[in-house]
């Protein structure tokens, strides 16, 4: 009885394992990216020390440490190098303070980036309403901000860059405390 019974479990692991493997084959590395960004910029809003353990948990390498607190300025809490799926990410989280009171930041730049911006950008935005501030495009640089509803209690506003052909070069999100 406890062969079979270890049997099922041993053939329910393996099935859960190749499930698994094959939706990770059918990701997309913008859907990859996406999950990155919304995992660290996310938790960094939250709790910017949350985001210095999670890089400290998966051995990202830091580049930046805190900067002194600059009163009516940004303070950066620090900016790390993080590679996932073949991708670089530079992850740099900062509070400061607006007219209307503090904020959290999260910027996340793509070295290398071969993401295109329309795969990225419906990834990243799955599920939030958004609400367009401005978007300017040239044949060089796309640049566009928007307001983000139902993803945070307060303001929440997203920032993307990409180039002129449609490649991601990063974002930034700004989070009202």
């Amino acid at each position: 009885m406890r062969a079979i019974i270890a049997a099922s479990l041993a053939g329910v692991a393996l099935a859960a394992a190749w499930l698994a493997a094959d939706a990770s084959a059918t990701t997309t590395a913008e859907q990859r990216a996406a999950g990155f960004v919304r995992t660290a910029c996310l938790a960094a809003i939250k709790d910017p020390a949350g985001l210095e353990r999670m890089a400290k948990d998966h051995d990202w390498t830091r580049l930046a440490r805190r900067s002194t607190d600059q009163p009516g300025a940004m303070t950066v809490i620090g900016t790390w190098e993080a590679s996932q799926d073949g991708q670089v990410y530079l992850v740099t989280v900062a509070t400061s303070r607006t007219r209307n009171g503090s904020q959290n930041i999260c910027s996340v730049m793509f070295q290398n980036s071969r993401l295109t911006r329309s795969g990225f950008f419906a990834a990243l935005t799955d599920g939030w309403t958004l609400t367009p501030r401005f978007d300017v495009k040239d044949a060089d640089l796309r640049d566009e901000m928007y307001s983000v509803a139902n993803v945070w209690p307060n303001e929440l506003v997203l920032q993307m860059s990409s180039t002129g052909d449609g490649t991601v070069m990063g974002i930034t999100l700004l989070a009202a405390l």
